[in-house]
């Protein structure tokens, strides 16, 4: 499985993070509404299936790893960024380029009632993003 709870961090250069960009791009006009009516797993799905095409296509490990997690965050982003509720939807937001994201699933998985879902704070309700880090 290519979600993983931490993402790769990736050292790219401005041209790097410029195509980078520009793929997203592309992949989000063609992606995002076959994305919306989805269901998380059907979604993570989907998206482990995208990350495979991106490394077998791009043969470069940190611009695959950026546009995947690029990629998973603008997607997020056009969900509405949901409360955090199953393991899928936790696996697709750890996989997000934003700190947030990544806090968020990880603090969903800690908590021990999984019907419930993650704050930003790590309270229990709804999921709402910062800048900045969670604080536990």
């Amino acid at each position: 499985m290519l979600y993983r709870q931490t993402p790769v961090k990736t050292s790219i250069d401005a041209v790097g993070l410029e195509r980078v960009g520009d793929e997203v791009d592309a992949l989000l006009l063609f992606w995002e509404a076959a994305f919306l009516p989805l269901t998380w797993p059907d979604r993570l799905q989907l998206l482990e299936q995208i990350d495979e095409e991106l490394h077998r296509g791009w043969r470069h490990a940190p611009t695959s790893e950026a546009i995947s997690q690029a990629l998973t965050e603008r997607l997020i982003d056009g969900f509405g960024r949901p409360a955090i509720q199953c393991r899928d939807q936790a696996d697709v937001y750890g996989n997000s380029r934003h700190p947030s994201d990544r806090e968020a699933a990880s603090l969903w998985r800690k908590q021990g009632d999984r019907s419930t879902s993650v704050t930003v704070d790590g309270t229990k309700g709804v999921y709402a993003p910062s800048d900045g880090p969670l604080e536990t």
